[in-house]
């Protein structure tokens, strides 16, 4: 001990395993296997892509009822919001099913 300085005493333990990357694992799956993973990740991205357009229908059904809005431009938006919203949900019910 020079300077009086201790000596680094390394952490007692088992030592860590060698990490694996995500698609090196992929080399032990069989076809169907790969398939289910690959469907999975497709729908999960397809599943993020739908999430923002929640929040512009909210801000549609917001919009249609303006009070300064004619009775037949509500009628017209609560039917187009009706299908963006049916449309929407069922993107996400089919991507988020798998």
């Amino acid at each position: 001990m020079a300077c009086g300085r201790k000596k680094k005493v390394a952490n007692e333990g088992p030592p860590k395993p060698k990490g694996i990357k995500p698609w090196e694992i992929m080399k032990y799956a069989d076809r169907k296997q790969k398939c289910l993973f690959y469907t999975g990740v497709t729908c999960s991205i397809l599943a993020g892509c739908f999430m923002p357009c929640m929040a512009l229908i909210a801000g549609q059904g917001l919009a249609v009822y303006d009070p300064g809005s004619t009775e037949d431009e509500r009628d017209e938006g609560v039917r187009n919001l009706a299908i963006i919203a049916g449309v929407v949900s069922g993107g996400l019910w089919l991507t988020s099913y798998f």
